[in-house]
C-alpha cells in the first residue's frame, strides 16, 4: 500500500499529508478511535506515559508523548541509551567507516558532514513506529555545532536499510557536534518517510529556523546538555547514531538487534 502511494505522489507529498492529519484537531471520537487503533497495532502500554485522553487534541500529541516521571531512570555511569528502540548496530570505526547492514560501510564524514574520525566507535538505534519518539543525551554533552542536511525520506526499517544504498547518507538528517567525556562526538538524527520534522528542544527558535530553510545550514554556539536531558524528538519513529572518537561504544553489553530501553546502561 505504501509503495503504491509513493509511486503516485512521492515521499514528501505523502509525508506532508500524513503530517497535516497528525496536526489536525480532529473530532474527539475520531481522534480516540485512531489512537486506540494505533495502540493495539503496536502494542503500546499507555500506562507508562503521561497521557490524558481528556486533554489530547491531536494525533501528534500522542506520537510525542512523554514517559511518566521516573519511568525510565538513566544509568549514572558510562553511556546510557539515548532512545527507546532496537540496538541495530555498534562497533569500531574502521578507517572512518561505520559498518551497517550486510557489511555495507558508511563513511562517517559523509553522514555527519564533518572531518573524518580515523578512530572511534558508534552505536545505531532504530525507533520503531510504536516507540517513544523523544531522544535524550546519553552522557553529559557540550554541543558546539548543529547542522541540518535536507535529503530523501526513505523508510529506515531494516528492510529499507538493506535495499537502499547509503540510506543514512542520503536521508534528511540533523547532526549535533561537540565534546563529551569520550572526546569528540557526532550525534545524528536520521529522518524517514512520514517523519515530517526533527525538532530540537534545547535550541530556542529551532522550529522556526527549520521551517524557513530548504537547504543545508548550520548553527554555531555552546549548549551544555546533561545526561538524560531531552535533545529533541521525531514526529514518528526513525533512527539515531551516536559516534565518539573513543572505542567505548564498541563494547556494548547487549547484542545487535536487542530491545533497548531509554536510559539503559550500554557501555563504559
Amino acid at each position: 500500500m505504501i509503495t503504491r502511494l509513493l509511486s503516485v505522489i512521492g515521499q514528501r507529498t505523502l509525508t506532508g499529508i500524513v503530517g497535516w492529519f497528525a496536526r489536525w484537531q480532529a473530532p474527539k471520537w475520531l481522534l480516540h478511535f485512531a489512537i486506540r487503533w494505533y495502540v493495539r497495532k503496536y502494542r503500546i502500554d499507555l500506562t507508562q506515559f503521561a497521557f490524558d485522553w481528556a486533554t489530547v487534541k491531536t494525533f501528534n500529541e500522542f506520537f510525542t508523548r512523554h514517559f511518566k516521571e521516573g519511568m525510565r531512570p538513566f544509568a549514572q555511569r558510562g553511556v546510557a541509551s539515548p532512545a527507546e528502540g532496537y540496538l541495530y548496530r555498534f562497533g569500531s570505526l574502521t578507517e572512518g567507516l561505520l559498518i551497517q547492514c550486510k557489511g555495507e560501510a558508511y563513511p562517517q564524514a559523509y553522514i555527519t558532514g564533518t572531518d573524518a574520525m580515523h578512530t572511534g566507535s558508534y552505536v545505531t538505534i532504530y525507533l520503531s513506529p510504536g516507540d517513544y519518539h523523544r531522544v535524550h543525551a546519553p552522557v553529559d554533552m557540550t554541543i558546539e555545532k548543529i547542522a541540518f542536511f535536507p535529503g530523501r525520506l526513505f523508510p529506515v526499517n531494516e528492510r529499507s536499510v538493506e535495499r537502499v544504498k547509503s540510506l543514512y547518507c542520503i536521508n534528511e538528517r540533523v547532526v549535533l557536534s561537540g565534546r563529551c567525556a569520550y572526546g569528540r562526538f557526532e550525534f545524528v538524527f536520521i529522518g524517514a518517510m512520514i517523519v515530517g520534522k526533527i525538532l530540537l528542544t534545547f535550541v530556542p527558535g529551532w522550529a522556526q529556523a527549520l521551517r524557513k530553510r530548504k537547504e543545508e545550514f548550520e548553527m554555531q554556539g555552546t549548549w551544555h546538555v546533561r545526561r538524560g536531558e531531552e535533545l529533541g524528538y521525531f514526529e514518528i519513529g526513525s533512527t539515531v547514531i551516536f559516534i565518539v572518537e573513543s572505542d567505548v561504544l564498541s563494547h556494548c553489553t547487549l547484542e545487535e538487534g536487542a530491545r533497548v530501553l531509554l536510559g539503559q546502561y550500554l557501555c563504559g
